[in-house]
């Protein structure tokens, strides 16, 4: 049974109230997470390859689903929809490289034994368990994916958290898996706020990965430590561009108007300062204000 408390999720373009859902706590939490477990031991037993025959068909749900999906995240993002597609296009994307590569990397591996020339020796990779990630609000889909692609394609079972700004497009996810052929309850989905995050940290899974804030990854981090939980943190960042003499200004004003508003500035990567060679400087400025404020250029993205 899911939890009796529920949270909006609303626009940011306008305000209307796109979506309702529950707003998990521990013991939905735990729920999930036994789920996927005990699904997760059935996937396990899979090679790598059986693996990742299943990403094939995933990669055509998406294809198949992508205006959903899409409409979606611009729901509950706001971005365009050239925007949102493209997260679909890039989750495709990405399932068909692990499809590709996994199988080489999780097989087992011949290696050296030193001076024991007589003896043999592998290694070889099992899974963890299940995997818990909390997944930002500004790629809601390509962000998650990554990480739900690679602990599938490893043999675990998972569960996501999303931001309570946008759990949307992750709610479908389940459907999506269930259409490619995956186990019931491999990949769950929780819903809520800082407190269902906390709760999923706590909640026993083998590996957490937390995309967000240096602030709240230092209390995924300390949360963590109690149970020697092993973490992956990606926080935020302050990307610089470094403009020379003899760049060719037009484009690099024209790049990085791009890289620092690109879906509104909310990227990891984005180009949050500049560094001009003096000699240059002026130029470049009166460029790329022109450039900031030129309709189609950096500001609501390029077409």
């Amino acid at each position: 049974m899911r939890a009796e408390r529920t949270f909006e999720v609303r626009s940011p373009r306008d305000g209307t109230l796109v979506a309702t859902f529950p707003l998990d706590g521990p013991s939905e939490v735990a729920a999930a997470v036994t789920a996927a477990r005990r699904a997760g031991t059935v996937w396990a037993s899979r090679s790598p390859f059986r693996r990742v025959e299943a990403l094939v068909r995933l990669a055509h749900a998406f294809e198949e689903q992508s205006d959903e999906l899409a409409t979606a995240i611009v729901a509950e993002t706001g971005k365009p929809l050239a925007e949102a597609l493209a997260e679909v296009a890039v989750c495709v994307d990405l399932i068909r490289f692990y499809h590709d590569h996994a199988p080489r990397h999780l097989g087992p591996r011949r290696v050296g034994t030193g001076w024991m020339f007589w003896k043999k020796a592998w290694v070889e990779r099992v899974p963890l368990g299940v995997i818990g990630i909390i997944a930002p609000w500004n790629y809601p889909r390509t962000i998650a994916m990554d990480v739900v692609t690679a602990a599938l394609a490893g043999g675990n079972g998972v569960v996501v958290k999303p931001s309570e700004l946008t759990p949307v497009s992750t709610a479908l996810l389940p459907e999506l898996f269930a259409r490619a052929g995956f186990p019931d309850d491999l990949v769950r989905v929780v819903t809520g706020d800082g407190s269902t995050g906390e709760a999923l940290v706590r909640s026993g899974v083998d590996k957490l990965s937390f995309t967000g804030s240096t602030a709240v990854g230092r209390k995924v981090m300390a949360a963590a430590a109690e149970t020697l939980t092993p973490v992956t943190l990606e926080l935020g960042g302050k990307d610089a561009a470094i403009v020379l003499e003899d760049a060719d200004l037009a484009r690099a004003a024209k790049g990085i108007a791009f890289g620092g508003f690109f879906n509104a500035g909310q990227t990891c990567i984005s180009v949050e300062r500049v560094y001009v060679v003096e000699a240059v400087a002026a130029d470049f400025i009166r460029r790329l204000g022109a450039e900031a404020q030129a309709p189609g250029s950096g500001l609501g993205g390029r077409s």
